[in-house]
């Protein structure tokens, strides 16, 4: 866990919970959306909850589980509980407590707003989902592909159902991109019929206007409060509008899902919340600002991931959770990318990968983009349906009755950069297994460097694939390096580890066990293991894999290459 205070609080100060999205770190979102940028100049605290990558291997946070979007459950829990500490270490005012994130960040915001009212003043969601839109893996699939429309009592009594709180309710903030393929728009518009139906609104607005060219619509309480405000940001895809700048009204830096539209989300939801109105705090030394990862004092953790932050902090701090895996800040050094080439990632090769590997796009209807084709040759699909079946298969192996299942570490792999080596004491259990190593940055070469190994197989009915890895992803140069791994059965992802501006270490084997490969069940096709790697500069970014007892379930024979 993560927390921002600036060196001069003010006495009963503010404080806002920001969540980041997929593949995103505290430090990289704090980054790129310029939250402290505004915490030091209006003066209120800081709180970056961390998803950790054994909770969900693409480090989202996990809206759509039914443990995960309770009260006094899981994650809303392990929240609640810092913002707890927070208020109690810093002596915040428990009465400005708001919350806000993007994407799974976002999707996690309705479910803290929902479960925890009494907590939370206000909140803003950028490009989520409401609450409750999903009890499981395939209802968050067709949310964010689809849309689940509701009528606003259903929406409203969901919420309602989350605790026994009366009233009054948060105040939200609802930005969405209307060109964005990765969460479709319409959930904004189930948002909003939500918070309307809790706040006893119409569900026309009060007021519309358009702020810095873009639509924005208020409801008003009967007191002349905005209650709820939405933003529909043109023509812009996934992620968070920004606009960078030194300008009072600017923070945030361009990156992969930080968009920089002439709008800066963050500085509007601070003004939303009242924030602005806050004295700023006194002028800070630009470098004295920078954030820093000094450890924390240990602590025991709350609940699956819930770190505390040391009493004495000041400026950006990393609390190391107990008993989780090493947490790692994304690097902080700016980028230096190629000229004339945007920032951002092959959003349209996620989505209809996504969607044919979740049964919704029927196959073949769509082909996988070379890599070159992505901006800084990042090409990550399957992002988010991967990221939705990764942590759903961490909850155990389904019971079957015992059938045929082919090794397939053995002969019979092609491809280049992955090797097989034999009698290593290193694998699981001794003897042979794969070994894959990608880099980027060094020899002169920049942008994506994959290499992969394949081979043929004949599947049966209810095929499953499991097998046992460690991964070694170093990406850590700046924020658009990346470093990854990746399972695929003709092309299309199953399984995959993705880490961008940051460091992701395996130290130990973990067995990745039923993976689902009924889609493909009763045809022969092609398995392939992939690890890449992208650098934007000349410093080396790789990634390594070590593969071991990989299993078909059902699997009739080997096809040979």
């Amino acid at each position: 866990m993560y927390s921002y205070v600036p060196e001069r609080l003010p006495a009963n100060a503010p404080l806002v919970v920001v969540l980041h999205g997929c593949t995103q770190s505290a430090a990289s979102y704090n980054k790129g959306s310029g939250w402290s940028t505004l915490a030091d100049r209006y003066g209120f605290a800081l709180l970056l909850p961390q998803q950790q990558w054994n909770n969900n291997p693409l480090c989202c946070f996990n809206w759509f589980k039914p443990e995960d979007n309770e009260r006094a459950r899981g994650e809303p829990l392990s929240i609640r509980q810092m913002v707890a500490r927070m208020l109690s270490d810093h002596r915040l005012d428990g009465r400005r407590v708001y919350v806000t994130g993007t994407s799974s960040g976002g999707a996690m915001t309705t479910v803290l707003l929902a479960t925890y009212p009494d907590v939370f003043a206000g909140g803003a969601v950028l490009a989520g989902v409401p609450y409750r839109t999903a009890k499981g893996l395939q209802e968050g699939l067709e949310s964010i592909f689809q849309g689940r429309p509701r009528a606003p009592g259903e929406w409203g009594d969901l919420v309602r159902a989350a605790s026994t709180h009366p009233g009054p309710w948060p105040k939200i903030s609802v930005w969405h991109g209307d060109a964005d393929t990765a969460v479709k728009p319409v959930n904004a518009e189930e948002i909003i019929k939500q918070w309307t139906d809790l706040h006893g609104l119409d569900l026309q607005p009060t007021m519309q206007m358009t702020v810095n060219g873009y639509p924005r619509r208020v409801w008003q309480g009967p007191g002349g409060e905005e209650l709820i405000e939405s933003y529909t940001i043109t023509g812009m895809s996934h992620g968070a509008a920004l606009d960078p700048g030194a300008e009072p009204h600017q923070c945030g830096t361009a990156a992969p899902f930080f968009n920089a539209v002439g709008i800066s989300s963050t500085h509007r939801i601070a003004d939303f919340w009242g924030l602005l109105a806050e004295q700023a705090a006194s002028a800070r030394d630009p470098a004295a600002a920078a954030p820093t990862s000094e450890p924390a004092h240990a602590a025991a953790a709350a609940d699956r991931g819930a770190g505390q932050i040391d009493s004495g902090a000041r400026g950006f701090r990393n609390e190391r959770t107990a008993g989780s895996e090493r947490s790692q800040q994304a690097g902080t050094q700016e980028p230096r990318a190629a000229a004339g080439r945007p920032f951002g990632l092959d959003v349209h090769g996620i989505i209809s990968a996504s969607l044919e590997a979740a049964g919704l796009l029927k196959s073949g209807t769509t082909s996988r983009r070379p890599e070159s084709s992505a901006p800084l040759g990042i090409d990550v699909p399957g992002i988010i349906s991967t990221a939705l079946e990764a942590a759903g298969v961490l909850q155990g192996i389904r019971s079957r009755p015992a059938t045929r299942e082919s090794g397939l570490q053995s002969a019979g792999w092609e491809g280049a950069g992955w090797e097989q080596l034999l009698d290593d004491p290193r694998a699981f259990r001794g003897g042979a297994m794969l070994y894959g190593h990608a880099s980027s940055g060094d020899n002169g070469a920049l942008g994506a460097r994959a290499q992969s190994i394949s081979r043929r197989i004949k599947l049966g009915p209810q095929p499953e694939l499991s097998y046992v890895r460690r991964l070694d992803l170093s990406a850590g140069v700046n924020d658009y390096t990346s470093a990854s791994f990746r399972v695929l059965i003709d092309g299309l992802v199953v399984d995959e580890v993705t880490a961008i501006g940051m460091v992701h270490q395996e130290s130990e084997w973990l067995r990745q066990a039923a993976i689902d490969l009924t889609r493909f069940a009763n045809r022969t096709v092609t398995l392939t293991l992939e690890v890449a790697a992208c650098s934007n500069i000349y410093s080396t970014v790789y990634a390594k894999a070590w593969v071991d007892q990989i299993a078909i379930h059902n699997a009739v024979d080997l096809a040979p290459c």
